[in-house]
């Protein structure tokens, strides 16, 4: 998922979003996940993207855990698979 933030500094009609959200957009940037803000000061802005890279670092933790979880799974199946294997050798012995 790709987030995205715009920003001018003025606001008296001399900045605007626009070229900024078209470049966000043409990238893939989802319009819903597009923030926006006009005059902010620096420490706000600061604020903003570190809540943001929180975000990202939770989701990155979720997809990370996921991807373990499968992978376990994967790895019983393997096992059951072996074991299953291993049985049928058995049985075509006897």
């Amino acid at each position: 998922m790709l987030i995205g933030y715009v920003r001018v500094s003025k606001s008296d009609g001399t900045q605007t979003l626009a070229p900024q959200r078209d470049v966000l957009l043409a990238a893939g940037v989802a319009p819903d996940r597009i923030y926006e803000d006009l005059e902010i000061a620096r420490p706000q802005a600061e604020a903003k993207l570190a809540e943001l890279q929180e975000r990202a670092a939770l989701a990155r933790e979720a997809q990370q855990e996921k991807m373990q979880e499968q992978k376990e799974r994967d790895q019983a199946r393997a096992r059951n698979l072996g074991r299953g294997r291993e049985n049928e050798g058995r049985d075509n012995e006897r």
